[in-house]
């Protein structure tokens, strides 16, 4: 079986692979409350996203998974400018606030890439109740 890959620009001189199943993108980073080492945080409360060297597209957003389900199983999702409509230009760093989800399990942020379910980065995180 063959994969078809193609290669689009992350940031300058640095490539993006796109595969049908997943999207990486050298550089690029996203952490939960300053971590990507599966921090523990409470149920509801918000939750620091940061992204960092992301390709800088429009459309690029962040969504919230069980871990370990497909791509396209997202609880919450918001665009890097934090709201639900994409920023006029796209943004290579972000913070902004997302809430945890209220059910006690482990978790994903994923950043995907250009209104795709194609993800350049996760970080895992733990949610738990008081």
């Amino acid at each position: 079986m063959s994969i078809t890959r193609r290669v689009l620009l992350c940031a300058p001189a640095v490539p993006l692979l796109l595969s049908p199943a997943r999207a990486q993108c050298s550089g690029v980073n996203i952490t939960v409350n300053g971590s990507s080492q599966a921090p523990t945080v409470l149920a509801g409360t918000p939750l620091a996203i940061a992204v960092f060297n992301g390709p800088a597209k429009p459309t690029d957003w962040v969504g919230i998974s069980l871990v370990e389900t497909p791509d396209d199983a997202v609880i919450e999702r918001c665009y890097l400018n934090g709201a639900q409509t994409p920023p006029p230009v796209g943004l290579r760093f972000a913070n902004f606030t997302m809430t945890a989800p209220t059910n006690m399990w482990i978790y994903e942020a994923r950043l995907y890439f250009e209104n795709t379910f194609s993800i350049l980065a996760r970080a895992t995180f733990v949610v738990h109740t008081a």
